[in-house]
């Protein structure tokens, strides 16, 4: 009996580490033959929002770039953008996006190498999605270095995150990072209701629209918390539905940097998220994470616009920095860091977002990359 339960025992055991090494291989796999995208492949967005009109074009690799070229040039030097929709570059042209406009200044300055820039920033992308979308393309394309552009709200989906963390599924996904998702070959969440074509032309306002509807349907009450003047563009789907969303639910939310446990909560969560993100991704390539700041940090004059939405916003905003709590989680890490804020600040940078939306202007994304481009230069080029 005893020699039975032991074998039995020895068999699970056996299986469990089986499928773990299964699951590993897998993921080298299908990360290395373009099974993972960012985002649905073969598709041109067209983002009508209130405050700008611009379409984005995704490529057959998921991302808002051009085609990467497979394999790698020789005497090519290629470094992985990564972050939100700050990367991915809502609200302006391609060749407005940090990642492309930083590609053709380091060409004009480096002469012996070519450098090329993969934006593969996607809307709305956690710490989390940021990670496995990293994992997704690093070896695929032969990536030489990592630019990380953090924007502040990462803080929050991180803590947000943290909290799912003793859940079961979660458990499961840590377990078995690709076994668990294979039905999701496009990382994180899809924004689309109804799946698009390849080819198709998405209109952003009409799928915004669908959300709007749901919404409303489960909650009409969200109109009351609105200024009069926005909701003929909230229910147009004028305006991303995901910003009135959270100032009715957690209205809060910009000032939470306030409270110092849950600022101090926020960082922890942060320092988990990146650590999972050197030991599973970035390995030993050199990194470097650029924190973007929003715009209540910067300047009163955008709280307004904060407030107008339902958000609580407070004066003091335009005063904290997390600058040095940051670069002390980089460093455990050796990730370079610089930040964005004291250049922001500097100025008010007063048409550097959008009113209600929050993204960087074209101005906005020029001003960041003022600030990456010598950093970039410095730290992963020299």
């Amino acid at each position: 009996m005893k020699k039975h339960l032991f074998l039995i025992i020895f068999g699970l055991c056996l299986g469990f580490f089986a499928s773990l090494g299964l699951d590993r291989v897998l993921g080298i796999v299908l990360n290395s033959t373009g099974y993972f995208m960012a985002m649905t492949p073969n598709l041109n967005e067209l983002h009508d929002m209130s405050e700008y009109t611009i379409t984005a074009k995704i490529s057959s690799q998921g991302i808002r770039n051009k085609e990467v070229t497979l394999p790698k040039p020789a005497n090519t030097y290629r470094i992985l953008a990564l972050g939100d929709s700050f990367t991915f570059g809502e609200g302006v042209n391609q060749d407005e996006a940090w990642p492309q406009m930083l590609e053709k200044e380091l060409n004009g300055l480096e002469k012996e190498k070519k450098i090329e820039v993969v934006n593969a920033g996607k809307p709305g992308a956690s710490p989390t999605d940021i990670r496995q979308i990293c994992r997704a393309y690093v070896d695929r394309f032969g990536i030489d270095s990592i630019v990380y552009a953090m924007f502040a709200d990462d803080l929050n989906q991180a803590a947000a995150k943290q909290q799912e963390s003793d859940t079961f599924l979660f458990k499961i996904e840590s377990i078995w990072p690709t076994l668990s998702r294979l039905n999701m070959k496009t990382i994180g969440f899809t924004r689309y209701i109804d799946k698009p074509d390849p080819g198709d032309t998405v209109r952003m306002s009409t799928d915004n629209r669908k959300k709007v509807e749901n919404l409303l349907h489960r909650d009409p009450s969200v109109l009351i918390h609105m200024q009069s003047e926005f909701r003929k563009d909230f229910i147009e789907g004028k305006i991303n539905p995901a910003v009135i969303i959270n100032a009715v639910r957690t209205p809060e939310l910009p000032v939470v940097l306030l409270n110092e446990d849950l600022r101090n909560y926020m960082l922890y969560s942060l320092d988990e998220r990146l650590r999972l993100f050197s030991e599973r991704c970035s390995r030993n390539l050199p990194v470097a994470v650029v924190f973007i700041p929003s715009s209540e940090m910067i300047s009163e004059a955008y709280m307004k616009d904060k407030e107008g939405l339902g958000f609580k916003v407070r004066p003091e905003l335009t005063k904290i920095s997390l600058d040095t709590d940051l670069a002390e989680i980089m460093k455990k890490y050796s990730f370079h860091f610089v930040s964005a804020l004291s250049s922001f600040r500097q100025d008010a940078c007063l048409d550097c977002y959008y009113a209600y939306d929050g993204h960087l202007t074209p101005l906005g994304q020029k001003r960041l990359l003022a600030v990456l481009l010598p950093f970039v230069r410095e730290q992963l080029l020299k």
